[in-house]
């Protein structure tokens, strides 16, 4: 029988509060350690979950870990420990975090180390959000549908990777196909015009849309992410891999270090 690891992903966007999750449930085999980290930009909680995989055919929920002993290192070096809170969350309380240096998540459970390092770059905020007739797209009853485009001036000479939440009418689009992230590999210094293509909306709906700046390791985690959750089989018989992943020592999940910017609209 095939089988791949299962992750509870619970993604804790801190921008505002944590009321943004994904959930994305993977088949299992053995039981690996999940950690899954997001740090902002700013003085917020840094929050960090560690759960336990279990098997696909397993009605029980992830398995907690709350005895783990988990830190983070800024830029130069200087360690905090985070506090465990139970249900396998550990926090720092008004952690401050800057752009323009390099994080480094450590967690010691189950008698191993896991490290990871994640560089948080200098926001790029979002320009505009334009929008227009979808074309190709079907119309809801007498609605016209639009797509939405997320236009941001990328910085010349600097490697960037986007990651996009998008709330439509205060909903998280948080389903795994609502996934959407980008780069400037071809468009480096450009204006770059992207548009969300993952759902089109109508008249009168209020679209936000979080911008977060990630360093080319996340970028790869979620693009790889992205394409196994979205991959339709196209009759392969190879078993899915995990996402690749940041954390060095045999976990699964991801440690991101992020900037962002937001931005709203109303279709009229």
């Amino acid at each position: 029988m095939k089988t791949i690891h299962c992750i509870l992903l619970i993604v804790i966007l801190l921008l505002s509060s944590c009321r943004k999750e994904i959930n994305i449930d993977l088949n299992s085999a053995d039981p690996k350690v999940v950690i899954i980290a997001q740090l902002r930009e700013g003085t917020k909680d840094f929050k960090v979950t560690i759960t336990e995989t279990s098997n696909y055919f397993d009605n029980n929920a992830s398995n907690t870990i709350n005895n783990a002993v988990v830190s983070v290192f800024n830029g130069q070096g200087i360690e905090t420990i985070l506090t465990a809170e139970g249900n396998g969350v550990y926090k720092a309380t008004n952690y401050t975090a800057l752009a323009n240096q390099k994080y480094t998540l450590k967690v010691i459970a189950k008698g191993k180390t896991y490290t990871a390092e994640s560089f948080m770059h200098t926001l790029v905020p979002i320009d505009s959000l334009p929008y227009a007739v979808a074309q190709g797209f079907a119309s809801f009853g007498n609605d016209t549908s639009y797509t939405v485009s997320i236009q941001v001036n990328d910085p010349v000479n600097i490697k960037n990777a986007y990651r996009a939440v998008v709330t439509l009418n205060d909903t998280v689009l948080n389903k795994a196909e609502d996934i959407y992230n980008f780069d400037d590999k071809f468009t480096d210094g450009n204006t770059i015009n992207i548009p969300y293509f993952r759902k089109t909306f109508i008249l009168n709906d209020t679209v936000n849309i979080e911008l977060l700046c990630i360093d080319y390791v996340s970028f790869k985690y979620w693009e790889t992410l992205s394409g196994i959750v979205n991959d339709s089989g196209g009759g392969s018989n190879a078993a899915p891999a995990n996402p690749i992943t940041n954390i060095k020592g045999g976990a699964l999940g991801y440690f991101e270090a992020s900037s962002s910017s937001n931005k709203t609209l109303i279709i009229k």
